[in-house]
């Protein structure tokens, strides 16, 4: 754990990939432009759940 700001954070999130691997995809499953990647809805939902929590940061 580390401290940024007044967060702790846990080191995981150094060592876990929670973004697109961009070298393993090569970018093919995002849509050119702003939209970014597609998203299932099973995904949009945890993301609606949890925008308002992580909107401040």
């Amino acid at each position: 754990m580390f401290q940024l700001g007044k967060t702790i954070v846990s080191e995981e999130i150094i060592e876990k990939e929670f973004v697109c691997n961009l070298s393993a995809c090569k970018g093919a499953c995002c849509v050119d432009g702003e939209a970014g990647a597609p998203l299932e809805e099973k995904e949009l939902k945890i993301l609606m759940d949890n925008y308002p929590k992580i909107k401040p940061f």
